[in-house]
């Protein structure tokens, strides 16, 4: 009886340390990323902003379902994770910002801007800014989606689409 009361104890103590380390990491966190591609603006401005299309060459996206005209729009992760998109702004070919929002306890914001360069690559800043209210969820993401890790895997799948794609 005294061996289950202590593991029992010492279960209670375990979620209360990890609740209080998800309590204290901050409930907003927001990555930069900048990358040079080898593709021009156009091209790379047009398949970022084509959501409907990004199951097609994303590899963390099972498939998207797009509504009202494209300026929303629902991701489902191949995980089986649902993400509801709006878009923000829309500036060809230089700024492309939307809202996103999960049942799962995340939000935020995604902004790509586009430059592009004399030599036909175009320079993107990628900023991600995701929100996430428990303390709970603060540390499921840290250990299962660290800041900046999608930037990272959007970039390299939006490298491998368009060295795919001919210009």
């Amino acid at each position: 009886m005294k061996t289950i009361l202590f593991a029992l104890l010492a279960i209670v103590a375990l979620g209360g340390l990890l609740f209080a380390y998800g309590a204290s990491l901050p409930g907003q966190v927001q990555s930069v990323r900048a990358h040079t591609l080898k593709a021009p603006v156009s091209q790379v401005y047009g398949l970022v902003t084509d959501v409907g299309g990004q199951a097609r060459w994303r590899s963390d996206v099972g498939a998207v379902s797009v509504e009202d005209g494209g300026r929303r729009w629902t991701e489902e992760t191949k995980q089986g994770v649902l993400i509801a998109f709006e878009e923000i702004e829309r500036t060809p070919p230089s700024r492309f910002e939307i809202a996103f929002a999960s049942p799962q306890g995340f939000s935020g914001r995604w902004i790509g801007v586009f430059e592009s360069a004399p030599d036909g690559t175009t320079r993107v800043t990628f900023t991600e800014t995701v929100r996430t209210e428990s303390p709970i969820g603060r540390l499921m993401q840290r250990v299962l989606a660290p800041p900046g890790a999608h930037i990272d895997r959007y970039i390299q799948d939006l490298d491998a689409a368009l060295q795919a794609t001919p210009g």
